[in-house]
């Protein structure tokens, strides 16, 4: 459920967030979002973009953090008001230790490359672009959707639904 992930990623991370004066936000889907993927990959996902929102952005900053489903994808958007990464920067800050020339924060310069690495093992994008307004950064990450399939009786081989929820372990008694 990825809507759970990014919603308690924003609530842990709210405190640090207000420590520097943040207002950080969450807008979107409150009900399921169900993504076929590793949760703790997913979660390290949200992490990454929602703290280096709070540690690229001023004193008085404002991020956001939205989660919205649209057709066959959930989009998964961190906007923050920090002076953004040229144009021409934005693809290397992908790269492993990169770091643009304008980081006003202690880092790695993984953050932004292992995101990427997490996006394209759910088969998935991500982009940087431009705030609107400016000044900030949105960085977006489409996520293929998956809707969960109903488990019915039926669908198991005769028994096996009983003998499974039996005391003492999934044999058939016979």
């Amino acid at each position: 459920d990825f809507a759970k992930i990014t919603r308690d990623v924003v609530e842990s991370l709210s405190g640090l967030a207000a420590e520097r004066d943040i207002d950080l936000g969450y807008e979107g889907a409150l009900s399921s979002l169900m993504l076929f993927g590793h949760a703790t990959l997913l979660r390290e996902l949200v992490v990454n973009l929602v703290d280096n929102a709070i540690h690229y952005s001023p004193g008085g900053g404002v991020v956001t953090v939205s989660l919205v489903h649209s057709g066959d994808f959930v989009t998964l958007r961190v906007e923050d008001n920090c002076p953004g990464i040229p144009p021409g920067e934005r693809e290397k800050v992908f790269e492993r230790f990169y770091r643009t020339l304008a980081a006003g924060s202690e880092g790695t310069g993984l953050g932004l490359a292992i995101v990427r690495e997490i996006v394209a093992a759910h088969d998935g994008s991500v982009q940087l672009a431009d705030r609107e307004p400016p000044p900030g950064l949105a960085v977006i990450v489409l996520l293929p959707k998956v809707d969960p399939l109903p488990v019915t009786a039926t669908e198991f081989p005769r028994g096996a639904a009983a003998a499974a929820s039996a005391p003492g372990g999934s044999r058939p008694v016979s």
